[in-house]
């Protein structure tokens, strides 16, 4: 048997895997652990890898040095954003509250 179960539940605060019977994952535990404080909902819009196309965009929009550069990458951030909340509108008063 593995040491992750294969009913996982879901955590609260970033609706990532977790055990069952743990409200929250590894990371946010220990995130609450650090701060000493509870965690705001959080959702995940995409993930990346260090050095992938997405990672090079948070990066690039911050770092790249030349403006025209970091306008494309806040830019193409930001169809990425818009696009997520376009798919997942409907679930968003569900997790986080009416506007």
């Amino acid at each position: 048997m593995t040491s992750f179960d294969h009913h996982a539940a879901v955590c609260r605060v970033c609706e990532g895997p977790t055990r069952s019977g743990f409200a929250l994952c590894f990371c946010c535990k220990t995130i609450v652990g650090s701060l000493l404080m509870p965690l705001a909902p959080v959702a995940s819009v995409t993930s990346y890898r260090v050095g992938d196309s997405v990672h090079r965009l948070f990066r690039g929009y911050k770092n790249a040095p030349v403006a025209e550069s970091r306008r494309l990458c806040a830019t193409a951030l930001s169809s990425l954003v818009e696009t997520w909340l376009t798919a997942h509108h409907d679930r968003l008063p569900a997790r986080f509250g009416p506007p």
